[in-house]
């Protein structure tokens, strides 16, 4: 086998083995969180969420996202607050039956994830360019489990 087959082979083990190394610590951030967490008396039902903790290249963080299994809620977390540095734990997707908060990717780049004193339209919306959660009372229509699942899978996608 020539080097130029060998290389782009060997490339891609080596991405691979990086990215691996690099969730594995993650969800090990993660569950020192969640002791953290329960040391501190916040009891957190986990049974009734699907959870999955990966690093995200694209943010260069941590990255938890879970869905409950069963009603409507979705939330995506940075676990290191690198993405939106001046408000600790501040969710990047929340759904629920009272609307979506999305944080604008390419807009909190350019605040540098210091978003404090910016006003929310500049750095969240719906996630389909609308006003966030929140600013939005009450939403005209609830949001259902699907119309959260699309919104959490297609944030997903992008991180």
């Amino acid at each position: 086998m020539r080097l130029r087959h060998v290389l782009p082979l060997l490339l891609a083990w080596l991405t691979f083995g990086c990215a691996n190394a690099r969730t594995r610590a993650c969800q090990s951030v993660a569950v020192q969180a969640d002791s953290t967490k329960r040391a501190s008396g916040v009891v957190d039902d986990a049974s009734s969420y699907r959870r999955r903790v990966f690093y995200s290249a694209k943010l260069e963080t941590c990255v938890v996202a879970e869905e409950r299994l069963t009603g409507v809620e979705s939330g995506v977390y940075d676990l290191s607050s690198e993405v939106v540095r001046d408000i600790p734990d501040f969710p990047l997707l929340h759904c629920d039956r009272d609307g979506a908060r999305v944080v604008m990717l390419d807009s909190i780049r350019a605040l540098r994830g210091y978003v404090t004193n910016v006003p929310y339209e500049r750095w969240l919306d719906d996630g389909a360019g609308g006003p966030p959660r929140g600013l939005v009372d009450p939403v005209p229509v609830p949001y259902t489990a699907e119309r959260c699942h699309a919104l959490f899978e297609n944030f997903l996608e992008r991180l």
